[in-house]
């Protein structure tokens, strides 16, 4: 996008476009640069189960824009897939951090229960089939 934009401000320099023009198409090519990057989101990986077959983690997805979880299966260190949807989180809340989920083990299916938010005394449900 960058190279796109100083390519027409070569090509346009003779005064086709004005310098207000150039410099909002270079402003906007910086800043789809810089969102396209995800600077603004942090994220913390945290494993809540693990057996010989699988591991589930669970992902902290802290930005700007709000918070969510997503619940991730990996085989052989890599994630496989995302389970269900994500979990819309409080804003500076970690439910994995602070112990608010719990994991319920059958034979063919894994129950995880997450508290999405600490002033309330329901749980959110993901099941994974084993």
């Amino acid at each position: 996008m960058i190279a796109l934009t100083i390519v027409k401000l070569i090509k346009y320099q003779k005064g086709a476009l004005s310098k207000i023009e150039i410099f909002g198409l270079l402003i906007i090519a910086v800043i789809i640069s810089f969102v396209g990057r995800d600077m603004f989101s942090d994220w913390k990986n945290h494993i809540i189960y693990s057996s010989d077959d699988i591991s589930v983690i669970a992902r902290v997805n802290r930005t700007m824009f709000g918070n969510r979880c997503d619940i991730c299966i990996c085989r052989n260190g890599a994630v496989m897939k995302k389970v269900d949807e994500p979990l819309a989180l409080q804003s500076d809340y970690d439910p994995i951090e602070k112990h608010y989920y719990e994991v319920l083990e059958d034979e063919q299916e894994l129950t995880i229960r997450v508290k999405c938010s600490e002033d309330s005394s329901r749980y959110e449900e993901v099941t994974i089939e084993i």
